[in-house]
């Protein structure tokens, strides 16, 4: 909207309309603070994201293992899980209360991360650059504690196939040694191709 600033009269009029909706803003914006924070988070998210997704080359990052390598992958977990945890599970919750809730656990995993890559991004939407932080030290505790776990459980399977030839505890040295240079790799898609191997296992036990 032009004003004509040859008339001082218009002219004063038209800036004490601006300061007039400078102020109503203002008002908006203590009341919309929360909103806003949220909007510039995800603005951040999304420049975050596009950076991550920006090619090398013109080839993306993001996207690289195959569907059937994923579902392996998938399938693999799953079933790892339920051989370890989900019988224990059921016996204590029982099976009308612990059924929905592992679908609605699923569920809200499903559609809490569409859109996501990385669990850094959905902490960082409503707690910035500490619930990146927080999430980070968190995933990688938790992988770190679960390589611990299992590494313990192979080691004490194997101290019974072999009749106790190694105890369990050098069992798990020497996994550690031959698990290491898995820690160096940039890439998991390799280690993907090997999913159907812990599928197999996981049916023949």
């Amino acid at each position: 909207m032009k004003t004509d600033t040859s008339d001082p009269a218009k002219l004063q009029a038209r800036i004490k309309e601006l300061e007039a909706q400078v102020k109503e803003l203002e008002k908006g914006r203590m009341s919309f603070e929360p909103g806003m924070l949220a909007l510039s988070r995800m603005s951040t998210y999304d420049a975050r994201m596009s950076q991550r997704k920006s090619a090398v080359d013109g080839v993306p990052h993001v996207g690289t293992t195959s569907t059937n390598a994923a579902c392996m992958s998938l399938i693999t977990t799953m079933v790892g899980s339920g051989v370890l945890g989900f019988p224990a599970l059921f016996a204590k919750g029982g099976w009308c209360i612990t059924g929905p809730l592992l679908f609605i656990n699923g569920l809200a995993g499903h559609l809490s991360l569409l859109d996501m890559s990385w669990y850094e991004d959905m902490a960082e939407v409503p707690f910035g650059k500490p619930g990146i932080y927080f999430a980070s030290f968190m995933v990688n505790s938790f992988l770190l504690f679960l390589s611990g776990a299992y590494l313990i459980l192979i080691g004490s399977s194997l101290e019974f196939v072999t009749n106790a030839w190694l105890p369990y505890r050098h069992w798990v040295l020497v996994l550690s040694v031959l698990f290491l240079p898995l820690v160096l790799l940039d890439d998991m898609t390799a280690i993907a191709r090997l999913a159907g191997v812990g599928v197999a296992a996981s049916i023949m036990y």
